[in-house]
């Protein structure tokens, strides 16, 4: 499956405007006469650059800011050439940050990060469950089929979404939990046919 830069870019919009609704969640100001124009598709991306890291995630950014601007597809075309992986490390954490964690313990920087610094609002968990599913579905994507070592650091209702999100067998997710002071890898369930 050829991995086609619009596609990755709407994919990356879908995942910007769902951060666009959790943004004005956290507003303070919920007056009439707030603003309530949408970003466009450069700040939209731009927006997606606050929330998502990673050694691949910063490079995935900027390419398609670049491709997105100038139409130019060789910082893109760079990133599927260094991207013939298999396995891909994301690491999605709120509130908790554990990507050092991660680090430590697999030797490498992770590949992707998706990150919320701050406490989720019962209203925000379900739109940083969407907004991780994109970019889930953009791996995917982009690296046609890899596993994603999944590690999280997330409220409980957060990680139940992302499962009812993802389902079983859509995508190979490996799980992993902390246990005595290192992530242990969960066998995968298999849906029976």
């Amino acid at each position: 499956m050829a991995t086609n830069p619009d596609f990755l870019i709407e994919v990356l919009v879908s995942a910007g405007q769902i951060l666009w609704k959790y943004l004005k969640t956290r507003s303070k100001a919920k007056q009439e006469s707030e603003v309530e124009t949408k970003p466009n598709t450069v700040d939209t991306i731009k927006l997606t650059d606050r929330f998502i890291g990673g050694i691949l995630g910063d490079k995935l950014i900027s390419a398609l800011e670049e491709y997105k601007r100038s139409g130019d597809i060789s910082r893109f075309n760079e990133i599927k050439k260094e991207t013939n992986l298999q396995d891909i490390i994301l690491v999605v954490e709120v509130a908790r940050k554990i990507t050092m964690d991660i680090q430590i313990m697999q030797g490498k920087p992770p590949h992707y990060i998706v990150s919320f610094t701050k406490q989720l609002e019962p209203k925000a968990i379900t739109l940083v469950a969407l907004f991780t599913h994109k970019i889930i579905t953009l791996i995917n994507a982009l690296h046609q089929a890899p596993t994603i070592h999944l590690y999280m650091a997330v409220p409980t209702t957060l990680a139940f979404q992302l499962g009812q999100l993802a389902g079983i067998g859509k995508y190979k997710i490996q799980l992993y939990q902390y246990y005595e002071g290192e992530y242990k890898q969960i066998p995968q369930l298999k849906r029976k046919t």
